[in-house]
């Protein structure tokens, strides 16, 4: 799924697939083939960088190709009440335009809507990205709280009966948190690097 939008004054105007221009903000969701060639010829970003995040083993990673940025994070999602993920997100900027890319849609970038247009600008392209890495981290911190919330009710209920789906559900749990550990120490890097690359 393709999508083009563009802030002005405060209001998130959605463009056709075919009207991408500057200051805009390409948003691609398990692309084609074809959404993903018109993208890079429209705006030049290089093919590797869009298909980089469509790799669902895809770690975060910074890289530089010309006049791109591609920077690879994790982001968090919630498959069911006791199983979470994480999720390669693409960002791509270019001199004219800031591209997303991801397998499938996720909390982190429904956040950036019509609702909140006043908190981001998509001509803005670094800051754009460091709201997407921080709306990132918020996600994680919800997570995560409602992970030892549950992990304490599991706990308290397998004390009273030992049952076996009060201890899959600690176990699937533990498995979530292995996950965010990991995805969070490589998104870790990469702020790292953003950080000391504008200092």
């Amino acid at each position: 799924m393709l999508s083009i939008c563009k802030t002005d004054n405060n209001i998130l105007q959605n463009l056709a697939d075919n009207a991408i221009e500057k200051g805009c903000w390409i948003n691609l969701i398990k692309p084609s083939a074809e959404e993903l060639r018109l993208v890079s010829e429209d705006t030049g970003a290089p093919m590797d960088f869009l298909k980089a995040a469509l790799d669902a083993e895809e770690r975060s990673r910074i890289e530089i190709e010309d006049d791109s940025i591609l920077v690879i994070t994790n982001v968090p999602i919630m498959e069911d009440e006791t199983s979470f993920d994480t999720l390669p997100l693409g960002i791509i900027i270019t001199a004219d335009y800031l591209i997303t890319v991801s397998l499938k849609d996720n909390r982190v970038m429904s956040y950036f809507n019509n609702d909140n247009t006043r908190y981001f600008c998509t001509n803005k392209k670094t800051r754009f990205l460091f709201q997407i890495l921080y709306r990132s981290a918020i996600l994680y911190l919800r997570y995560l709280k409602y992970i030892n919330q549950h992990t304490d009710e599991i706990e308290l209920n397998l004390r009273k009966t030992m049952k076996n789906k009060a201890l899959f559900q600690l176990l699937q749990l533990e498995k979530s948190l292995v996950y965010f550990t990991a995805a969070l120490k490589d998104n870790d890097i990469v702020m790292n690097t953003l950080i000391s690359s504008i200092y």
